[in-house]
């Protein structure tokens, strides 16, 4: 196909897909990688070469320009239904940080727009108009790294925006730490746990709250022990998996689910005491006094329950009584 000569207003030639509009401002006109056809606007014809020097060598380098339209939560959304390697209470974090953080104010930005400034002043309002600590900022980075990663990988994107922004902002607000936290001392623990004590309320609670405070176990930790886990006779615990209660990837909403620790070191021997031995023993009791029999199956490691296992907190009795 012959290609007609046009010149503009300054008897500059145009080249092929350039046009004057009848307001002295230029257009350019390519079809994208998704075969649609794609416009740009500069009222100066030099920016506008140098933009489509841009879209050249993308189109070389085979990059792919994201739709006008493509957002950052659907950008998101398609990055979270591929995204593979991940334990579920991980992903339900995920959804969090987005939903609560990202999604608000950042969410609807076309993400052919997002720059490095655009990502830097995002993490500025967070941390200056809504007050959330620089830990919190990084939960979101993290999603957005990853989002934009995925974009990256895919030719969507030559350069991922938030590179390196977290660093930056580090720097800047280096002041900016978190609120320390302090231990209890042994008297704020022994008011603890006399309140515990002398509560109608609470005191169901008292062996939970006595055995994690002195052995450091978490709570997904303790509430996901069987009595197999439990070594009484020597006087340790082995903490191989955790009780979760969180939003899945099927859909379903938030359910309890069973999983492996989220690293090697999670998994772990824990010394417990004579007074948390005593504590294991009348849990017991009492769990065959009433019947209690587990009906969870461990999915996410190679151990299972069988039917004559009693977990040492049945989740639904403890529920009961709240």
């Amino acid at each position: 196909m012959n290609y007609k000569r046009r010149y503009d207003n300054r008897h500059i030639l145009l080249l092929k897909g350039e046009s004057q509009r009848k307001d002295g401002s230029y257009t350019y006109r390519w079809t994208d990688a998704y075969g649609k056809r794609r416009t740009i606007y500069s009222t100066d014809l030099d920016r506008l070469r140098q933009r489509e020097e841009k879209i050249e060598l993308n189109r070389l380098e085979g990059i792919k320009e994201p739709p006008a339209g493509l957002t950052v939560e659907s950008l998101y959304e398609t990055w979270r239904k591929l995204k593979r390697g991940i334990k579920e209470s991980t992903n339900s974090n995920y959804i969090y940080v987005f939903e609560s953080i990202i999604r608000p104010s950042f969410g609807k930005k076309r993400v052919i727009q997002v720059k490095r400034s655009t990502v830097r002043a995002f993490y500025i309002s967070l941390i200056e108009e809504r007050g959330l600590a620089i830990s919190t900022v990084e939960n979101a980075h993290n999603v957005l790294q990853q989002v934009f990663q995925y974009a990256v990988d895919d030719d969507i994107l030559r350069k991922n925006p938030c590179t390196n922004v977290l660093k930056e902002i580090k720097l800047t607000y280096a002041s900016f730490k978190s609120k320390q936290k302090d231990a209890l001392t042994l008297r704020q623990e022994f008011n603890f746990f006399r309140f515990i004590i002398e509560s109608a309320v609470y005191q169901h609670w008292y062996p939970t709250f006595f055995i994690m405070a002195n052995s450091g176990l978490r709570v997904g930790e303790l509430t996901g022990l069987r009595w197999q886990d439990i070594d009484l006779e020597n006087g340790f615990i082995d903490v191989n998996h955790t009780l979760g209660y969180f939003d899945h990837r099927d859909e379903k909403k938030c359910y309890y689910s069973i999983n492996s620790p989220k690293t090697e070191c999670g998994k772990r021997r824990v010394i417990i005491t004579e007074a948390e031995k005593k504590l294991f023993i009348w849990r017991k009791s009492i769990n065959n006094w009433q019947g209690l029999r587990a009906s969870m199956k461990l999915t996410d490691t190679k151990i299972s329950y069988s039917s004559t296992d009693l977990d040492m907190f049945n989740i639904k009795a403890l529920l009961t009584k709240l």
